[in-house]
């Protein structure tokens, strides 16, 4: 309502994405029947977002102010390190992956939309996953593998974004977790096949855009 009334912008012009991950804070309305917090940390939350809901609209405008002429470009690299969930119990994954028996569907690509200004600089990219961000599930904040694929994107191309989404991958977590290293250790490899990609010819994204928002009864 506040990006409507500042900017302009209606439902289907504004889509806000998030990783998803068990390493980072929670906000007001989300899942209160899953998180066991008492009275006390739920003003917390509620402060939270009350501090982090105005920060979010301050950036929509930021970006509507730079606003520039770009070209788009799309590829598609793979990163192997997600496994089915379903069908393959968690304590298996490390026997399984050494023997290359793991089970189940997966989607090991990596979609890469690439944004250069008109004289070749590398602006900003975006790329997913088909994996959940739950390598890590502690009390303490980290943007888990998503995370470390940005900042070593951001290293590796200066000045531009990297921003990750979350594909389809309700049923995949990484085959290996629960350490801060291996957090790192698929982030780097998630970068490495951006990079890979980046490094190939891409395919021009036509200048056209159409957006549609609805409510789905279910």
């Amino acid at each position: 309502a506040v990006a409507r009334q500042r900017y302009g912008l209606d439902h289907s012009q504004l889509m806000l994405t998030a990783s998803h991950n068990h390493c980072a804070p929670v906000t007001t309305g989300v899942l209160p029947d899953y998180y066991p917090l008492d009275a006390a940390q739920w003003r917390q939350v509620d402060d939270y977002t009350r501090w982090l809901e105005p920060r979010l609209v301050e950036v929509i405008g930021e970006a509507l102010g730079r606003l520039a002429p770009a070209t788009l470009l799309a590829g598609e690299g793979t990163a192997g390190f997600a496994a089915n969930r379903r069908d393959n119990p968690e304590a298996e994954m490390p026997r399984r992956l050494a023997e290359g028996t793991l089970e189940g569907p997966v989607d090991h690509s990596v979609p890469v939309l690439a944004v250069y200004s008109p004289n070749g600089e590398l602006l900003a990219v975006a790329f997913g996953y088909a994996c959940h961000p739950t390598t890590l599930s502690d009390q303490y904040w980290c943007g888990d593998y998503p995370g470390y694929a940005q900042v070593a994107l951001e290293k590796r191309y200066p000045g531009a974004a990297a921003l990750f989404w979350t594909g389809c991958g309700g049923d995949q977590n990484p085959v290996l977790r629960h350490t801060v290293a291996l957090c790192e250790q698929h982030g780097v490899q998630l970068a490495e096949a951006v990079e890979k990609t980046l490094a190939r010819p891409l395919r021009p994204v036509a200048p056209r855009l159409r957006t549609a928002f609805t409510f789905v009864p279910l």
